[in-house]
């Protein structure tokens, strides 16, 4: 089966997005909220004087809470006295190997994103529905494909074989699991193809589809598509972060 080569790009895409919902919406918790409360301030660490820059800690970075608990006495007496800078540094430490200089990896812009160091410790194993202690849950969907419709687009040379689609997936999940910092965690895709006809759409074969997806109780569900907006209602309904229907309001 064939399908449009600009598709062929949009896996990534929506992998990036997933892995800022990943940090986002289900954070990772340390063991000890009393130090990831004390390293506040995201990523660059901060006063610690007075609570100020101090979120709450299931929102904390891990591996900052890790920097600080490593930091031991010498990072409490640093927080103690409102060190910021020592308080900072205490954050940054640990493997970080793995990095492009100071960060993650490079890329041809500026910069990339900041090098995190490789997580250790307690990542408070499954914080939400697919996720566990070292993986994360992420089915990507896909219609039934049309053939005549693929048949026209490989006579224009804008379609892609299936393959070369499951290529690009496998590529772009391996980067992110080997290039971001997901807390111990790896990004894991299941590709189901659903009953979802592209023409003439049938939106009970569809939901039904859709309802099979949601016993899977994956994090996200990632579908490029401009059809079957009541699909993507089903996933939220059930809880579920999607990803896709980019025509719709």
């Amino acid at each position: 089966m064939r399908r449009s080569t600009l598709r062929l790009y949009a896996p990534f895409i929506a992998l990036a997005l997933v892995q800022a919902l990943i940090i986002a919406v289900a954070p990772s918790r340390a063991p000890n909220k009393t130090q990831v409360a004390a390293g506040a301030n995201g990523f660059h660490g901060g006063s610690a004087s007075g609570g100020a820059n101090a979120g709450p800690a299931v929102n904390a970075n891990p591996a900052a809470a890790a920097g600080s608990t490593a930091s031991g006495a010498g990072g409490a007496a640093a927080d103690a006295a409102g060190g910021g800078d020592a308080q900072g540094a205490a954050a940054g430490a640990g493997d970080t190997s793995h990095c492009a200089g100071q960060y993650q990896f490079d890329v041809l812009l500026e910069h990339g994103p900041p090098c995190q160091p490789k997580f250790a410790g307690d990542n408070g194993g499954a914080t939400s529905p697919g996720v566990s202690g070292d993986t994360i849950k992420i089915i990507y969907f896909e219609s039934q494909p049309n053939e005549q419709v693929n048949t026209i687009l490989g006579a224009k040379g804008l379609a892609t074989t299936s393959d070369q689609e499951d290529a690009a997936i496998k590529a772009f999940t391996d980067f992110i699991n080997s290039h971001y910092e997901l807390w111990g965690r790896k990004i894991s895709i299941e590709k189901v193809v659903g009953d979802c006809p592209t023409t003439p759409p049938d939106y009970d074969k569809c939901l039904a589809a859709a309802q099979e997806v949601v016993k899977k109780q994956p994090f996200a569900v990632i579908w490029v598509t401009s059809l079957y907006a009541d699909v993507f209602d089903v996933w939220a309904n059930a809880g579920i972060i999607s990803i896709g229907g980019s025509a719709f309001d």
